[in-house]
C-alpha cells in the first residue's frame, strides 16, 4: 500500500501551510482555531519619539487569536488544490503610570492557494502563494499588502521516513526573508513521530492510544504590520508640528526616517504539547512553555529601524490552546497511513 501511504503523506504536506502564518506543520486541517496568552513583561530600551502607545509604557501583555479554513479540492488522483482563508489578531496591551491602558491591535487577513502534486509514488511537489493585508486597521492600503509563499519537494524513502527541501519568502521572523527549508518526518514506531520543518518548527510526539498525545516542540511565529494609527501617522515625527521648546527636537520639520511605517513582531517558543481527540476528527490541543526570543521593532517606510525603535521584550512563560477539525482519512486501507492522517495536530494555526 505504498501509494496509499504516499497519498496520506501528501495530505500531511498540505498541512504544512495553514494561514495566516506559513509555519504550520500538521495533517490537513479544515478548520483551526487558536488562542495564545503571554503575561505582562517590562518594556525595556530606548523609545522612539512621538505619541505611540508604547512611547511611555512600562510593560506590555500580548494575546494572539487566529482562525484558518481550508477547502481541499481534488484535481485528479495525484493532485490536490486547496484554497484557504485566515485571520489573525495580535493584541498588545501597554500599561502606564496612570490607570489608562492603551492597546495596539495588529491584524492579518490572508487568502492562500496551495497546490500539491504526486510526481510519482515517491516524489511530491508542494507550492503555495499567500497574499495578505496586515496592519493596525481594517483599511486596505498598498503598504499593508503582503505576499509570501514557498516551494517544497519531498521524497519518501520508506513508510517511516520522508525527507524534503525547498525555499520560501515569509514573515515568520517579523520581516520578509528568503529562507531555505528542510522538512523531515520520521516514524520509528507506530506511536513516536518526529517532525522537522526547519528553520521554523521542530516537534517530537508520543501517541497514547488513538485519543491522546504528548510531545516536545519549538517554533517561530511572527509577521509585519503596517501602522495607520492617526496618533502616530498624523503627529511628529511623521508630520510637522509647532515646535515644543521643552524638547531638544525641532518639531517644525518632519523626520521621515523616524516615522513609524510598520511593526516587525516575532516570537520563538519551546515547551510541551498535549492533545486529546474530542469527537471524530476534532482535537483539542495545549502548548505550554517559555519564549526564547521576542522581537518588537518599529520600522520606517524604507524598512530601516527608527531611532529608539527596538524594544526589548523579556522572555516569559506562555500558553496556547487550539481546536482543530481535521480532514477524515477517507478510508485509507493502509493502517499506518490511517494513523498518520488521524494523528493529533502538531501545530495549531499560527
Amino acid at each position: 500500500m505504498r501509494h496509499a501511504t504516499r497519498l496520506s503523506a501528501l495530505l500531511t504536506g498540505l498541512g504544512l501551510l495553514s494561514g495566516p502564518s506559513l509555519a504550520s506543520a500538521q495533517p490537513l486541517d479544515l478548520l483551526n482555531l487558536r488562542s495564545e496568552y503571554l503575561p505582562p513583561t517590562p518594556l525595556e530600551g530606548e523609545r522612539p519619539s512621538g505619541a505611540a502607545p508604547w512611547s511611555d509604557a512600562h510593560d506590555v501583555q500580548v494575546s494572539t487569536y487566529s482562525a484558518a479554513f481550508k477547502l481541499p479540492v481534488p484535481l485528479g488522483e495525484h493532485t490536490v488544490l486547496a484554497p484557504g482563508l485566515g485571520y489573525r489578531l495580535d493584541k498588545l496591551s501597554f500599561s502606564h503610570e496612570s490607570p489608562l491602558q492603551r492597546e495596539l491591535s495588529l491584524q492579518t487577513f490572508e487568502a492562500s492557494l496551495t497546490l500539491i502534486h504526486l510526481v510519482s509514488s515517491d516524489w511530491m511537489l508542494l507550492v503555495q502563494a499567500a497574499p495578505a493585508v496586515a496592519g493596525d486597521s481594517f483599511s486596505v492600503e498598498s503598504r499593508a499588502l503582503r505576499m509570501q509563499g514557498l516551494g517544497l519537494a519531498s521524497y519518501q524513502f520508506s513508510d517511516e521516513l520522508i525527507l524534503g527541501g525547498g525555499a520560501a519568502a515569509m514573515f515568520e521572523f517579523g520581516s520578509l526573508l528568503p529562507l531555505p527549508l528542510l522538512y523531515t518526518r520520521w516514524e520509528p514506531t507506530d506511536s513516536i513521530t518526529f517532525d522537522l520543518f526547519l528553520p521554523l518548527q521542530a516537534e517530537a510526539t508520543l501517541a497514547l492510544g488513538d485519543r491522546f498525545e504528548v510531545g516536545l516542540r519549538a517554533d517561530v511565529d511572527g509577521y509585519s504590520y503596517a501602522i495607520s494609527d492617526s496618533s502616530i501617522r498624523d503627529a511628529w515625527p511623521c508630520q510637522a508640528e509647532a515646535d515644543d521648546p521643552a524638547t531638544p527636537e525641532d518639531e517644525r520639520q518632519a523626520q521621515r526616517d523616524d516615522c513609524v511605517d510598520h511593526i516587525a513582531y516575532s516570537v520563538a517558543t519551546a515547551g510541551a504539547s498535549f492533545g486529546v481527540r474530542l469527537v471524530d476528527t476534532a482535537w483539542l490541543t495545549l502548548y505550554v512553555g517559555h519564549t526564547f526570543h521576542r522581537r518588537f521593532e518599529q520600522m520606517n517606510a524604507d524598512n530601516g529601524r527608527v531611532a529608539g525603535g527596538m524594544q526589548t521584550l523579556p522572555d516569559t512563560f506562555f500558553g496556547r490552546v487550539g481546536l482543530t477539525w481535521r480532514l477524515p482519512d477517507g478510508g485509507d486501507e493502509d493502517s499506518r497511513a490511517q494513523r498518520q492522517s488521524a494523528a493529533p495536530s502538531q501545530k495549531e494555526t499560527p
